[in-house]
């Protein structure tokens, strides 16, 4: 054996390549004379063979082999390509269940070994070249593929929802609405009313498309849900949320009011003082006000005959112009009659104002 090294330091290049082009003759001579069971215990073994290299070498070594190969994957010409790949599709074609669940463990083993020493560089680098060969792809797609790929992932992802646990579900919500928070807190008005815009255009699609029946599930389902969130709220959720019911009605009642503002003055052709808007953007104050002038329009003011006062709603004792307080008056002259002096004559002109006609 140290002979043979011996021999192997002396001999020259053109030695060398002699002897490994004639290694590798006699290897495809063998190659060719074996049978298909001898091909498949070869491959095994050398399979076995370099998955134990792989599991004892270190992450600096793994990275230096994947290095490796992207530059010889880069070298290589169009034809040697093809071919490797496809090598690469008839071996996964042939390889059976177990043995794709096998590997595909591996893989997964290998891929959270790799990242978790990779550095923050290394990472941010290699999350924006899978950004950009997503939209290259994404881009590139047809309409078929695309659908394809869609009920794809929504086959993957109804099976990765079934099987995970309460815990899990807690966990995946959290983290959805976290990311959700922050990607609105970074979003302008303008978005913010893109999205809205999508999101209703989305919405009424759907509804229109609804069956009878998948919209009574539709509203059980809401039901359900705004029943339980009612009965799990604490105090401080319950204040804030009729608070803010009462901050939508507001502004929804405001919104209404000066719609139709708006089109009395587009009508009329004339625009009312600032107060005026400002008092009828409230409904309940414009309520307020019509019932104060419906109510004071079905009072009736008459005058008695005794004591000529004049005021809203006066009772009177009969069909005749006298009131109760007079008509019970027996005495001669009444209290507050003019024989008494009690009539205190025309109204000065500072209180004509307030004169109720």
């Amino acid at each position: 054996m140290e002979l043979d090294n011996l021999n192997l330091k002396k001999e020259s290049a053109n030695e060398k390549r002699a002897r490994l082009d004639k290694k590798t003759q006699r290897a495809q001579e063998l190659r060719r004379a074996e049978t298909e069971q001898e091909r498949q215990a070869r491959l095994k073994k050398r399979n076995e063979k370099d998955r134990a290299k792989r599991k004892a070498e270190s992450p600096l070594e793994t990275e230096q082999r994947r290095k490796n190969r992207k530059i010889y994957e880069t070298n290589e010409s169009e034809v040697h390509k093809e071919v490797r790949l496809e090598h690469k599709r008839s071996k996964l074609a042939q390889e059976s269940l177990d043995r794709r669940a096998a590997r595909l463990n591996e893989m997964r083993i290998q891929q959270k070994h790799r990242l978790a020493v990779e550095s923050q560089e290394n990472r941010s680098a290699r999350l924006q070249n899978m950004r950009i060969l997503q939209k290259e792809h994404l881009a590139n797609e047809t309409g078929d593929d695309r659908a394809a790929r869609l009920e794809r992932l929504s086959v993957l992802k109804d099976e990765r929802l079934a099987k995970e646990t309460q815990e899990e579900k807690a966990a995946r919500l959290k983290y959805q609405s976290t990311l959700r928070e922050k990607k609105l807190a970074k979003e302008t008005s303008d978005e913010r009313a893109a999205r809205l815009k999508h999101q209703n255009n989305l919405q009424e699609k759907k509804l229109a498309k609804e069956t009878s029946d998948e919209r009574a599930a539709r509203l059980k389902r809401q039901c359900a849900y705004k029943e339980n969130a009612l009965a799990n709220e604490t105090p401080e959720q319950k204040s804030a949320r009729l608070q803010n019911m009462s901050v939508y009605k507001r502004q929804f009642a405001q919104d209404a009011v000066l719609k139709v503002v708006n089109a009395e003055h587009l009508h009329n052709n004339e625009t009312a003082p600032l107060i005026h808007q400002a008092i009828l953007k409230d409904k309940v104050v414009k309520e307020k006000m019509d019932k104060f002038h419906h109510e004071m329009s079905s009072i009736e003011s008459t005058i008695c005959i005794v004591c000529s006062e004049k005021f809203p709603g006066t009772k009177m004792a009969s069909l005749s112009t006298t009131c109760v307080r007079c008509y019970r008056d027996k005495a001669n002259p009444k209290l507050y009659s003019s024989e008494n002096n009690m009539n205190p004559g025309a109204v000065p002109n500072e209180l004509q104002v307030c004169d109720i006609n």
